[in-house]
């Protein structure tokens, strides 16, 4: 029989968490399930393979009982034994002929069906109960909830300001999902019962959406205050005027007055982003910059030295 190392199968260290071991089962459940790689026979040994390693790791005294073999196995090969001549005898779980005090049929029933029936030959003797055969009562198995899926999203800086759908296709089926005004990068959505489906009865895994927004040159965004740089013609900043801004589809007229200096910060309230979780809304900040003449004519220049003059 042949020694299996579940914490390289999980791909975590012998002192590893139960949380860590929890969150290397559930990346390589994801990647290997037998739902996203139909009639990928490699992918499905893996799942069986990793979901008996999990079933070992996350139990506390399967654990440790696993971790006093582990050691003792290395001790034998330390010392110069073969794997032929180990004791596996004072390992194996129950007696022949004896039935399982949990009542499985077989040790894929621990899995509750998940594993398909399976398991290694090691998992079997060390933690099914000893020996194949020696019970052969059935038992119903457990409903298991579907995997979660987890996918992202990415939106534009105007999508998120004035919300928007988008149509995702999960499992084969596709799903319309809204975005309200106001969601901020990194937000993670939940659809309950939209991930993969569950076995024997069970409920359906849960769907998680990252949110990426895509930033716009010339906005910044500080929560739900915008801020934007606004170049207008030079006349309007010494002699005023009407002017526009047009921002992530909206616009806003406003009057400008004479000599307003460059870098004068105009507040619209109520114009920023609306907040996620409530009513409320931020502000947009305007930087007001005058767009200087690349070039003068006769004419401009003696205009400017007039002004010089004046001055």
């Amino acid at each position: 029989m042949e020694f299996k190392d579940y914490y390289k199968v999980l791909g975590v260290e012998k002192t590893a968490s139960q949380d860590e071991i929890k969150k290397a089962y559930r990346k390589l459940a994801q990647k290997h399930h037998p739902d996203m790689n139909q009639n990928d026979k490699e992918s499905e040994e893996k799942f069986k393979e990793i979901s008996e390693a999990y079933e070992v790791l996350k139990d506390k005294d399967r654990r440790s009982k696993y971790d006093n073999l582990g050691n003792r196995y290395s001790q034998h090969q330390q010392s110069g034994g073969a794997n032929g001549d180990f004791d596996w005898s004072d390992w194996f779980s129950g007696q022949q002929g004896q039935q399982r005090t949990q009542g499985y049929s077989n040790a894929g029933d621990v899995f509750g069906g998940q594993s398909g029936g399976g398991v290694s030959d090691f998992f079997d003797r060390i933690f099914g109960g000893g020996t194949r055969g020696y019970s052969q009562r059935t038992t119903r198995a457990r409903p298991q909830k579907g995997v979660d899926y987890k996918t992202n999203v990415t939106i534009t800086l105007e999508e998120a300001y004035n919300g928007t759908s988008k149509n995702l296709k999960i499992n084969d089926e596709r799903i319309s999902i809204n975005f309200k005004p106001g969601i901020v990068d990194g937000h993670e959505l939940k659809l309950s019962g939209k991930g993969m489906a569950g076995k024997n009865g069970g409920p359906s895994g849960d769907l998680y959406i990252k949110v990426n927004i895509t930033l716009q040159e010339g906005i910044e965004r500080k929560g739900d205050n915008l801020t934007i740089e606004k170049q207008v013609p030079l006349t309007s900043m010494v002699l005023g005027g009407q002017e526009t801004i047009e921002f992530l589809g909206n616009k806003v007229n406003f009057i400008l007055k004479e000599a307003t200096p460059s870098g004068k910060k105009l507040k619209f309230s109520g114009l920023g982003f609306k907040n996620y979780k409530s009513a409320d809304r931020g502000d947009l900040f305007v930087k007001l910059y005058p767009v200087l003449p690349k070039k003068l004519n006769a004419k401009q220049k003696k205009i400017f030295e007039s002004l010089k003059a004046l001055e």
